[in-house]
């Protein structure tokens, strides 16, 4: 897989995601953070070939990688598209004491301000 290049304006562009997500994502969580672009698997399998995002780190049985450097991998592999589509997680994610905690799906506001649950 051939890498881009990333600009300055990418960078900005990811350093306001790292300003939202928690410091550290687990592979396995990395489809609820990221809202899908990427699965757990093509990380897995790119760890295994060489080619997945730097700093990934064994915590007990998960691989954890900071948020940062999965950003930028996620930017340079598949383009800074697949990131800028998600606008926010404004209603997905609370931030706690300055930790990001995943609201249950009920909690969950949706574009019109009313939560998931209500009508």
């Amino acid at each position: 897989m051939k890498r881009q290049k990333l600009s300055d304006a990418d960078k900005a562009i990811i350093d306001g995601w790292v300003a939202q997500l928690p410091p550290m994502i687990a592979r396995r969580a990395v489809r609820f953070f990221l809202g899908g672009v990427v699965s757990p698997n093509v990380l897995c399998n790119n760890d295994c070939k060489g080619t997945g995002p730097r700093g990934a780190v064994r915590v007990g049985k998960d691989i954890v990688y900071p948020t940062r450097h999965l950003l930028e991998w996620l930017a340079e592999t598949r383009g800074l598209n697949a990131i800028t589509n998600i606008q926010s997680l404004e209603g997905v994610i609370e931030l706690s004491g300055g930790k990001a905690v995943p609201l249950p799906p009920w909690r969950r506001t949706a574009s019109d301000g009313h939560t998931a649950g209500s009508v």
